[in-house]
C-alpha cells in the first residue's frame, strides 16, 4: 500500500471515528501495519472491530468480533443476519464526492452505527 493510501485510510478512520463517538461504544482507535495491510483496531466492552485496508484493491474490509460468541464476522457472515441484510439492501450511499477509501470508511461506520443496531448480538456496540 502506498504511503499516500495508508495516510488517507488512517486520516479517514480518525476523522469518522470521532464523528461517530457519541453513538458507538468503542474506545480508542489504533493502527498497525502487517506487510502491505494497514489494520485499524477498535475495542468495545464485549467485542472489537477491525477494519483492514490493503491490496489488491485497497478497499476497507470490516470484521466484528464478539467476546460472547467468540465469532469473527466479516461482511459475508454479517449479511446472513436478516436485519443487517435488510439495512445493506436499503442503504443508499451519499459518498459520491469522496475518494474510494473515504467512501469505504464512511460506509463501515454507517454500517456499525445503523446496520447492526437491530441485531441484539451487537448491543454492546451502542451507548
Amino acid at each position: 500500500m502506498s504511503l499516500s493510501t495508508q495516510e488517507k485510510f488512517k486520516y479517514s478512520m480518525q476523522r469518522i471515528f470521532s464523528q461517530f463517538s457519541q453513538v458507538l461504544n468503542l474506545k480508542e482507535l489504533s493502527f498497525r501495519q502487517e506487510g502491505y495491510l494497514t489494520i485499524a483496531d477498535m475495542q468495545g466492552p464485549h467485542g472489537s472491530i477491525q477494519v483492514i485496508c490493503g491490496p489488491p484493491e485497497y478497499r476497507a474490509e470490516i470484521f466484528v468480533t464478539s467476546v460472547e460468541t467468540g465469532k469473527r464476522l466479516g461482511l459475508p457472515e454479517l449479511y446472513e443476519i436478516k436485519s443487517v441484510r435488510d439495512w445493506l439492501e436499503s442503504y443508499k450511499s451519499t459518498t459520491e464526492k469522496l475518494t474510494k477509501i473515504e467512501a469505504d470508511v464512511e460506509w463501515v461506520f454507517r454500517l456499525l452505527a445503523n446496520g447492526l443496531k437491530e441485531s441484539g448480538e451487537f448491543a454492546w456496540l451502542y451507548k
